[in-house]
């Protein structure tokens, strides 16, 4: 790590300035006006980030290599040195937290403009404060938007995705900040607090793709929210999510998040696909008779910027979705190798009672086979087993 791959990195973050407010050894980066990381250019072995307080203290605590900020508000603001003993990987996760964490103070009118600046022109974006659920109202403004652009977006702003197969797929995309009856898999309903989740659904046309392979469709938006909430956490954080088949998010044994996927067919091709999310971000407390929610802040000990999420969702899902529609034989060994429970012998229940077994796969139309302790493999579709806790 030195001084200038570090400022490659901080100035490949989207909308981020560079200039020199206090002298000219002082090299300060700002992003929609608000400084998050200063490089002292007289002293080119250290950076200075802005650092959510009990994250910051923790860091302190870990790594000689890290202290309060001279000069700065040590309660918000780091002193990093390289090298030193922490790990080099946890820079660029330090750089982009700073990042977020002040976009994440600006009010919220400004971050829902910020998202927005970021989308392709092809890409069709709105948010509510508030509706009944996303997945139902995302059809309604289908035929409103007829797909032209309602972001804001100039051709000449850069995006955060490439013109890919995301952009190919005409999609239209909408968030809210509270659902009143938000939609869960056959009927569920997902708790969420108004303003502290990453709810939202994606419309999209899916290029020339066969009903037959619906799953790798699935498979592909599950990942991609895998990917996209690994940015925001760290080592065994990050390490500890999984995918629970279908296609809930799991961190260890806690639900993190849900989505319901919805196809149109048109004779033996996917005409149109409907993806809803719902990702707890800074929700603290959970009123609902659920029995395993979490919270990527109840994680990470600090909130998060929900835009920022989704940004990565849809930068990640541009990805899989090129390698679903290429029939890449990556995308399914590495749904198989997030899957929850992946390895050992864990409690299950069917229709005819309680048993053990392994997972023995996921088959390309989406069942699940588990292998029992008798070596004999049972098949199930969506509903048709329970998972029991260890």
């Amino acid at each position: 790590m030195d001084i200038e791959l570090l400022r490659s990195q901080l100035l490949a973050l989207r909308g981020v300035t560079e200039g020199f407010p206090f002298n000219a050894e002082t090299l300060a980066f700002k992003v929609l006006g608000k400084m998050f990381a200063v490089l002292p250019l007289d002293k080119p072995d250290r950076i200075v980030l802005k650092c959510a307080p009990a994250f910051a203290k923790e860091l302190r605590s870990r790594y000689a290599g890290i202290q309060g900020a001279y000069h700065f508000n040590k309660t918000h603001w780091n002193e990093v040195r390289f090298p030193s003993d922490m790990p080099a990987p946890l820079m660029l996760h330090l750089v982009r937290h700073a990042y977020a964490i002040t976009l994440h103070g600006l009010p919220k009118k400004a971050q829902v403009a910020f998202f927005a600046e970021g989308l392709p022109p092809t890409l069709t974006y709105r948010h509510l404060n508030v509706c009944d659920s996303t997945q139902l109202q995302i059809r309604a403004l289908e035929a409103d938007y007829a797909y032209t652009a309602a972001t804001g977006s100039h051709p000449a702003t850069p995006t955060f995705l490439p013109a890919g197969y995301l952009a190919q797929s005409a999609p239209l995309l909408l968030s809210t900040d509270l659902q009143r009856a938000g939609r869960g898999q056959r009927g569920t309903h997902w708790e969420s607090g108004n303003g502290k989740n990453l709810l939202f659904s994606l419309l999209l046309n899916p290029v020339a793709f066969p009903a037959n392979r619906q799953f790798l469709l699935a498979q592909a938006t599950a990942l991609a929210l895998l990917d996209a909430v690994s940015t925001a956490c760290y080592g065994d954080s990050a390490e500890r999510l999984a995918l629970k088949w279908p296609n809930d998010l799991y961190h260890g044994d806690h639900k993190l998040a849900g989505m319901l996927i919805e196809h149109d067919l048109q004779g033996t091709h996917i005409a149109r696909t409907v993806i809803g999310i719902g990702l707890n971000v800074n929700q603290a407390t959970f009123q609902s008779d659920a029995p395993n929610p979490v919270s990527i802040s109840a994680i990470t000990g600090h909130e998060h910027n929900r835009f920022l999420l989704l940004e990565a969702f849809l930068h990640h899902l541009d990805r899989r979705l090129t390698d679903a529609a290429t029939d890449a034989p990556g995308l399914a060994a590495d749904y198989h190798a997030r899957l929850y429970r992946r390895t050992g012998l864990h409690p299950y229940r069917d229709a005819q009672g309680d048993f053990r077994a392994e997972i023995a796969g996921v088959l390309p139309d989406g069942r699940l086979q588990l292998r029992r302790t008798d070596s004999t493999l049972s098949t199930y579709a969506f509903k048709e087993v329970q998972y029991l806790p260890d």
